[in-house]
């Protein structure tokens, strides 16, 4: 393990100064002492010594600080040179780094950045980054993104209304948002906008809750092979552009390719 720069003994002697009665240590200057008696050597010696001491105390606060999640920005730059020199690493330095990372992505949404919202959204459907997996939660923050005009928020949060995950089921508002999302060219919400088309969806009470296939008692879209096939395509047609870097998955892709089979099976009849 090395040792941290001399600006982190630095800070670390300031803050052990500043939490404790005994007297601060500053940091040793880099210059050669201009005498070198055996005595002086020793006296600095005994100096490099105290304030490492210090320093590994105050590490050990520092590490009880993120241990409980805490991400003051008066540590961050301290602690950001702590990992560089190794002094903190491992599994608490991970979740350090999670913990900021969550930190600045709330406070990005909370400021109307739809991208982190939609993240967010993510994060908590998936369980990632510190956030603990909560389908209510990701579904607001979906939401929110999707009022905000993301499209992949829009297509998140639409499926979620469909199916009624992390949210009360409003299959209307599920297939106005899904369709939006695939307009826009998201291939899970083109994906979705064609199995909607093929299998035909049924909404019952004006809406606010149904299904596909034998639910419901409001026709809210018939089955149509032709957009059924457009938007399957394009769902397909998206995920091979996308060089690695789709988000419709193989399963998805295999089974739009299987359905688009089926549909022009069906037309051959």
């Amino acid at each position: 393990m090395s040792s941290p720069s001399a600006t982190a003994i630095a800070t670390l002697s300031t803050l052990a100064a500043a939490s404790s009665p005994s007297p601060s240590i500053t940091a040793p200057s880099n210059s050669t002492p201009s005498s070198s008696s055996s005595s002086e050597k020793v006296e600095i010696s005994k100096k490099r010594k105290a304030e490492l001491k210090r320093c590994e105390a105050t590490v050990k606060r520092l590490k009880s600080i993120i241990s409980d999640g805490t991400t003051d920005h008066r540590y961050s730059a301290l602690v950001d040179q702590l990992f560089e020199s190794d002094w903190i690493g491992g599994d608490l330095a991970d979740h350090y780094r999670t913990a900021v990372t969550k930190r600045k992505e709330e406070a990005e949404a909370a400021d109307g950045n739809v991208e982190a919202m939609c993240d967010l959204g993510w994060w908590y459907a998936e369980g990632m980054h510190g956030c603990a997996q909560d389908e209510a939660t990701a579904f607001e923050w979906y939401e929110k993104a999707a009022r905000g005009g993301d499209e992949v928020a829009m297509g998140e949060a639409g499926h979620r209304l469909v199916d009624g995950v992390g949210t009360a089921r409003n299959v209307r508002y599920g297939v106005a948002l899904t369709l939006g999302a695939a307009q826009f060219g998201y291939e899970v919400a083109c994906y979705n906008a064609g199995t909607y088309f093929q299998d035909g969806i049924l909404a019952g009470n004006g809406g606010d809750d149904g299904g596909t296939c034998t639910t419901g008692n409001v026709p809210l879209l018939q089955k149509d092979s032709k957009e059924a096939k457009k938007w399957l395509e394009m769902a397909v047609r998206l995920d091979n552009n996308a060089n690695g870097q789709s988000r419709l998955g193989e399963d998805m892709v295999k089974d739009a390719e299987r359905r688009i089979a089926q549909i022009d099976d069906e037309a051959s009849f």
